[in-house]
């Protein structure tokens, strides 16, 4: 019974994730690590631990994929898979999704 509620608790919040945009990330203090993001409904939310991130340009062309890291200087960090670690500025019209594609 707890192995079902665990795996539907996380199913669910998987895709309750995916319904939103971020928009914004934004941290110029260097202590601050909460990891601030804005989402497309106006919403500001810390992301917390390291889920699957995937993030896009304006024209919707992926500029990487793999597990969120951390804000860092008005960068979100996104560690693609063990291959590197991706930096994708604020601005420009560049948004993320939370779960990944």
């Amino acid at each position: 019974m707890v192995k079902k509620f665990l795996f539907l608790s996380l199913f669910l919040m998987g895709c309750a994730s995916i319904n939103f945009r971020i928009v914004g990330w934004y941290n110029t203090d260097p202590d601050d690590i909460r990891n601030r993001v804005e989402l497309s409904n106006g919403t500001k939310v810390s992301i917390i631990g390291n889920p699957r991130i995937a993030c896009f340009n304006k024209e919707n062309i992926k500029l990487t994929e793999g597990y969120f890291v951390t804000v860092e200087n008005n960068y979100l960090v996104v560690d693609e898979y063990g291959k590197g670690y991706n930096r994708i500025p604020n601005g420009l019209g560049n948004y993320c999704t939370l779960g990944g594609n």
